[in-house]
């Protein structure tokens, strides 16, 4: 039987996902049973999905799909999302976009006497620029005066990053890879600058709130009836929340990538040969997925949203990221990404969140262009190697070539030693043959630059 397990849907106790036939599927436990009932039969179960904000059961499936069914109560097919990215893959704005989306599902819930009982970031996934929470086995039933018990894991994992992105450190997103349930708030309460101390929202969530953790730490005995707060009370604590991430901004810059367009190395007559030879290629091979390694300000990944259902679109530089976010393309989902270190497999035995590169490798077609120059000049990646990972992700590939007589590659070696003799056409067609057939190819005008369609052997 070809079924999956999800690897990071062990630690429910009421279920978890598995796929069969690439067909995705959410079994519920019998310990699930009276918080699903409540859920499915509420009308905020009805408006979630109506509007797109959560993931619905579609179809009820037979038990026999699992080869053993002890304990499970019913199975359900659910949408299968396009990709699956990760918080530490997320620009600013994606992050506050799930937040929000977070606190505003909380307060609808509590309205219908229901309530997340966690928090976390990966719950929310997004379809292109749309934020859509994947969790339905987070609501429970709402006790009264009954505080949120997610509070903490909010915190962690949406405010704390955005507070820091919001003081200039948006890089330490990467910080997720490091800590599976959010940035710790003690973490978080010493990274953040002392002028933080005077805003409200940053005071009282993450340094008085990290104050206390600590103060508590070693407590062995809690009175029950000193965490009970009213429901009024709790719908206070989440606006406070929400009016106070909706004011919460980044300051947007210029990078070395931000005007690349407007000062590449190639005539107006090669671009447009360029874009002419990639488009006749996304004609070619249209269809669900394609990924642009190295997209920049996003011309390629907009030209390919017209013949995908979804275009990745993963740059190391987060301006340009915030430039493509802009546009609001609904099928574009940019994401933050070094190729020379993408983000590893992580979590419990180093498989509970797969890499980047394994996400990615049932991909339709795989851009890379004005990219290999960089990681083989500018990060010292061998030909050989480069091929090697190509071949492990992309079935058909579109590569451009950049020689050392381009001037983009000429700004690398102003302050390396030119120990690259490797680095050649030849050596090019060597290393990828090895793995690819060339398809096609095309030498663009007025440049040495040349573009390739490969296709796996």
């Amino acid at each position: 039987m070809n079924l999956n397990l999800e690897t990071s849907s062990f630690r429910d106790r009421d279920g978890f996902i598995f796929y069969k036939d690439q067909v995705t599927y959410r079994a519920i436990r019998f310990s699930y049973q009276a918080n699903f009932e409540k859920l499915i039969s509420s009308e905020l179960y009805k408006e979630l999905c109506r509007d797109q904000k959560l993931v619905a059961f579609e179809e009820e499936a037979d038990l026999s799909l699992l080869p053993d069914s002890t304990g499970v109560y019913k199975i359900f097919r659910v949408k299968t999302l396009p990709f699956i990215s990760y918080p530490s893959e997320w620009n600013f704005s994606q992050l506050k976009k799930a937040a929000l989306l977070t606190l505003e599902i909380q307060k609808k819930a509590l309205e219908q006497n229901l309530s997340l009982k966690d928090a976390s970031a990966y719950n929310v996934q997004f379809i292109g620029n749309k934020a859509i929470f994947i969790d339905s086995l987070s609501f429970e039933a709402y006790a009264e005066n009954q505080a949120w018990q997610a509070y903490k894991q909010f915190c962690q994992h949406f405010l704390g990053p955005l507070l820091l992105a919001h003081y200039g450190m948006e890089e330490l997103q990467t910080l997720f890879t490091q800590h599976l349930d959010g940035i710790p708030l003690q973490l978080t309460s010493k990274l953040l600058p002392l002028r933080s101390k005077f805003n409200l929202l940053a005071y009282t969530h993450i340094h008085l709130h990290a104050q206390f953790e600590t103060k508590h730490a070693t407590d062995t005995k809690i009175k029950k009836n000193s965490l009970n707060i009213s429901k009024k009370r709790v719908l206070a604590l989440l606006e406070h929340l929400e009016q106070g991430i909706k004011s919460l901004k980044t300051k947007s810059a210029n990078s070395n990538w931000t005007d690349y367009y407007a000062d590449f190395s190639y005539s107006n007559n090669a671009y447009n040969l360029k874009k002419e030879f990639v488009e006749d290629q996304f004609k070619l091979f249209k269809g669900k997925l394609c990924v642009d390694l190295g997209a920049n300000t996003g011309e390629f990944s907009f030209l390919a949203a017209e013949y995908f259902e979804q275009v990745i679109a993963c740059d190391n530089d987060v301006e340009v990221l915030k430039r493509i976010q802009k546009k609001k393309v609904k099928n574009i989902l940019p994401l933050l990404l070094e190729l020379s270190n993408p983000t590893p497999a992580y979590g419990w035995a180093g498989q509970e969140r797969k890499s980047f590169l394994d996400r990615i490798k049932n991909n339709d077609l795989t851009l890379a262009l004005a990219l290999i120059h960089h990681l083989c000049i500018g990060n010292n990646v061998p030909l050989n190697n480069l091929a090697d990972l190509f071949s492990n992700i992309s079935k058909h590939l579109i590569i451009e070539f950049v020689p050392k007589t381009d001037v983009q590659v000429k700004k690398l070696l102003v302050t390396k030693k030119d120990i690259f003799e490797d680095y050649t056409i030849e050596h090019f067609k060597q290393a990828f043959s090895k793995h690819y057939n060339f398809k096609a190819e095309t030498k663009l005008p007025d440049s040495d630059r040349i573009l390739f369609l490969l296709q796996h052997k």
